[in-house]
């Protein structure tokens, strides 16, 4: 029956059928590129916003390619991500951080844009949106999750007709059936 479901390769038609039935797991995440410019909370107490605001102020008036040295607080955080999928923007910088930014417009500075660390300005340099990819992107990994699903299918069948053909009888010993039948009770 495992010979039986490798035997015939998959066509584009199935495998397009099958990646639009599982889509979501071989959907490409949304990716974004962004610059940052980190202000602390601790550091700056009440402070830290009217910072930021006119820190963003010099960086819109400079431009998308404005130095950001001298701006912000130390941190581990890195000033320049490459595009990543936007779930691993949340990792890095928590979930409220990576919604916002997975909003904001490419191009221009904005913020402050909060994150459980403290204050951000933000420039995102390239976004692109999630999305289904083609077969020819995912083929492989599609074609090798349609033939398991294939061969399980076709070995369940296979075992169902072998069932049909013969008659099951379960024999216990007496003992055994008489000591089922009374734990058996109400």
């Amino acid at each position: 029956a495992e010979d039986e479901s490798s035997a015939s390769p998959p066509t584009d038609g199935e495998l397009n059928s099958w990646l639009d039935r599982h889509a979501a797991a071989f959907r490409i995440e949304p990716r974004v590129a962004f610059r940052q410019v980190f202000f602390s909370r601790e550091k700056r107490g009440a402070d830290a916003q009217a910072d930021a605001r006119r820190a963003l102020a010099k960086l819109q008036s400079a431009g998308t390619e404005a130095p950001m040295a001298g701006l912000g607080d130390a941190t581990m955080l890195p000033q320049e991500m490459d595009p990543i999928p936007l779930p691993e923007v949340d990792r890095a910088f928590g979930a409220a951080f990576a919604e916002q930014v997975g909003q904001l417009a490419p191009g221009q500075w904005a913020g402050p844009v909060e994150s459980s660390f403290g204050l951000h300005l933000v420039l995102v340099r390239e976004r692109t949106e999630g999305r289904r990819p083609d077969l020819a992107e995912v083929r492989a990994a599609v074609e090798r999750e349609f033939l398991a699903d294939r061969r399980k299918r076709q070995l369940a069948a296979t075992y169902e007709q072998l069932l049909a053909k013969y008659r099951l009888v379960i024999e216990r010993p007496p003992g055994e059936v008489a000591a089922g039948a009374r734990k058996e009770g109400p």
